[in-house]
């Protein structure tokens, strides 16, 4: 009896395996497969129709952003934001011609090109404002409110400016022959890196720097503990704080600089449609047939180098990120993975979609009048 009790039991196990084997191998299997099970049992497929809408009034002279679960959408001097069912939360009066934004977390950081107002906006709330002078070039700001802004059309080439939570100047770096394209600041507060281009007769010298905050508030001449330069004119596109290290986007690749050392982490070849460094500990490139169909992205793990890929059939238009997601653009779908490489979302439309925005659990699809809000 006990051995009959035993045998029933493995067998009952067997088939449960063989069940879920085989379910598994038709999911990764069978695109049509995935997508019956993606909506009928995980119920993670949603269309354009089911979503909320916000109406642009004034579409072209618009800007939108995503941050945190809200949209903001700045219409002349008024900066309106919404939740994420739609719905108009607060209206922000604000000064700026031509808007340079970041955004992170619940905070949402805009400057002005043409002008020299800054605000920073925590969820719906002005957290602070200030006029400076010159204009705003570049905007960063962290997931804890901590901002850094590049100045341009001073005495100086460039003049960089952190401010903490409340909008209390912690430092300023004063560039004489150089000009900055790109900045970012780690999550703890503690590094500032940025982009510097030099152009000395007709070649282009990009290099990064990463600047100690706590040295440039107390002896400011050591305030920059590393220097990374480029070889070869080959140019810096952007670069990701990810605590001690940073995430270097080159023309021909991707590179992780840390502790003075740099160490490439993906070549780029002439192929890859899409590459990008905004994810939290991770970046990607999508690898395209020349039919532009059947691409790969592969997104890999910058501590430990490792690499995921996921296969998408249809040709790619473009690819959002922020924090850990990936929303893929295939024209009549929106796909949306993790990066883990596992699909997550799908969104359906049948209107051409001008951008996608992400925040941190929504993300706003862009048409030509009118924004869709998708909840992931």
């Amino acid at each position: 009896m006990k051995d009959y009790k035993q045998f029933k039991k493995n067998l009952i196990i067997a088939i449960v395996i063989a069940v879920v084997a085989v379910a598994s191998g038709i999911y990764i299997g069978s695109q049509d497969s995935r997508n019956a099970i993606n909506k009928a049992i995980f119920r993670n497929e949603t269309s354009q129709d089911e979503c909320p809408q916000i109406v642009l009034e004034n579409a072209k002279n618009s800007s939108v952003y995503a941050y945190g679960n809200k949209i903001a959408i700045l219409e002349g001097n008024n900066l309106n934001i919404y939740n994420q069912e739609g719905k108009k939360e607060k209206s922000i009066e604000v000064a700026l011609n031509q808007p340079k934004a970041s955004t992170a977390g619940n905070y949402l950081l805009l400057g002005d090109a043409n002008g020299s107002n800054v605000y920073l906006i925590q969820n719906t709330d002005l957290r602070w404002s200030k006029t400076i002078d010159g204009h705003v070039s570049i905007a960063s700001v962290n997931t804890a409110g901590i901002a850094g802004i590049s100045v341009s059309d001073t005495t100086y080439k460039s003049v960089i400016i952190m401010y903490d939570y409340n909008g209390k100047e912690l430092f300023k770096n004063f560039l004489s022959k150089t000009t900055v394209t790109s900045l970012d600041i780690s999550n703890d507060g503690k590094y500032l890196s940025f982009v510097e281009v030099e152009t000395p007769g007709m070649s282009v010298v990009s290099r990064v720097k990463t600047i100690s905050v706590d040295k440039a508030k107390k002896e400011p001449e050591n305030a920059i503990i590393h220097t990374y330069e480029t070889k070869d004119n080959v140019l810096i596109i952007a670069i990701q704080h990810d605590e001690e290290k940073v995430v270097v986007f080159k023309d021909n690749g991707i590179y992780i600089c840390k502790n003075g050392k740099e160490d490439k982490l993906t070549d780029l070849p002439e192929n890859s449609g899409f590459a990008g460094i905004n994810l939290k500990d991770h970046c990607y490139k999508l690898d395209e047939n020349s039919n532009g169909r059947n691409s790969i992205i592969t997104i890999f793990n910058t501590d430990n180098k490792a690499g995921r890929t996921y296969e998408i059939e249809d040709a790619v238009i473009n690819i959002s990120t922020m924090k850990d997601m990936l929303a893929i653009n295939v024209g009549s779908k929106v796909l949306f993975i993790n990066s883990g490489a596992r699909p997550v979302k799908r969104y359906l439309t049948n209107e051409n979609i001008s951008k996608i925005l992400l925040g941190d659990s929504i993300a706003a699809i862009i048409y030509n009048d009118t924004i869709s809000i998708v909840k992931i």
